[in-house]
This record gives structure tokens, C-alpha cells and sequence, in this order.
């Protein structure tokens, strides 16, 4: 059972995407792969691979994790076979 909807959802992860991206550019790198990775795991939880893949690959350029990698990989897959 979801407590958000998929919009709130999807909303609250872009958040916390571009809170992480702007602690990023802040210099704050801890914090921001808080928020990163919190994004990742809303949005892979809902469905959301835009959202998932977005927080990923911010998360790939900053620690280039291969758990990261492995996450990243198959959101793109997910999100490349619902657009075709």
C-alpha cells in the first residue's frame, strides 16, 4: 500500500533530487548523497524511472558506485521499454 500517490511520490523525489543536486554544488557531498539516494529509492519504489534515473546518475558521477551503476543500468532499461 502506497502512502503518497504516484504524482506526490514522484514530486517528493525530484525534490530531494535537486536538494542533493544544490548540497552538491555547495560542496556539502555527505548530505547530498543523503538526498540522492533517498530520491533513488522513492522513485525506483514507485515506478518513477525518470526520477530514478536522474537521482542515479548524479549519484554515478559523484561516487560512481557499482551498486549505483547497477541501479542506474536498469532504471534506463525500465524507462527505455515503456517508451517503446
Amino acid at each position: 500500500m502506497l502512502l503518497f500517490s504516484p504524482e506526490e511520490a514522484a514530486r517528493t523525489s525530484l525534490l530531494h533530487t535537486v536538494s542533493g543536486e544544490a548540497h552538491l554544488a555547495l560542496g556539502n557531498e555527505p548530505e547530498a548523497l543523503r538526498f540522492l539516494e533517498r530520491a533513488a529509492d522513492e522513485a525506483e519504489s514507485t515506478g518513477y524511472d525518470e526520477g530514478a534515473v536522474r537521482a542515479l546518475e548524479t549519484l554515478l558521477r559523484t561516487s560512481g558506485g557499482a551498486d549505483h551503476r547497477k541501479r542506474h543500468e536498469e532504471a534506463v532499461r525500465r524507462l527505455a521499454g515503456a517508451d517503446g
